[in-house]
């Protein structure tokens, strides 16, 4: 039988859907049922998740930043107390970074990251909340596409709440 915490979640402390309901988490973009079951999930099924999670944010990372450094990438991670998995690419490590601290960020280059010359006239916080937006759109198309019984309930319950008929 294999360890069910050998495969580190990919939480990053800003969970929305167990807090407010979201059917995509804000903070590491997984979905509600596998954010709330993640613990039932073989090995297999997380490395799945974190897959799929990888394939969205990594485009999007890397067309807006250069990463230099990996290691001073993590020991800035380290330092500044920002949860990230060793084993997942350092353009997670980024977005993670970005997620919790963008506002209290004001240069990358301490951190070994170079802001490409096409975003440069964006402040950080606007970059992360871009890139926060594209990976909702992204997160959204790929549960409406694979997983639309899902994805229509949601829908169906927030027509209701937004109609004032129906809990969250």
């Amino acid at each position: 039988m294999m360890n069910p915490t050998s495969v580190k979640t990919p939480c990053i402390g800003i969970c929305s859907t167990t807090s407010v309901g979201d059917s995509i988490c804000r903070g590491c973009k997984r979905f509600a049922a596998e954010v709330i079951e993640w613990n039932l999930y073989s090995d297999s099924q997380k490395t799945a998740v974190l897959m799929r999670l990888s394939r969205l944010v990594e485009p999007l990372m890397e067309e807006r930043f250069i990463i230099r450094s990996p290691r001073d990438l993590a020991s800035g991670l380290k330092r500044l107390a920002v949860p990230y998995n060793e084993e997942l690419p350092p353009a997670i490590w980024l977005h993670n970074l970005l997620k919790k601290r963008h506002r209290a960020l004001t240069e990358l280059e301490s951190f070994g990251v170079q802001v490409r010359p096409l975003w440069q006239q964006l402040s950080l916080a606007e970059l992360a909340e871009d890139v926060d937006r594209q990976l909702l759109v992204l997160s959204q198309a790929h549960l409406d596409r694979y997983f639309p019984d899902i994805s229509d309930k949601d829908c169906r319950r927030s027509a209701v709440n937004e109609q004032g008929g129906g809990s969250a």
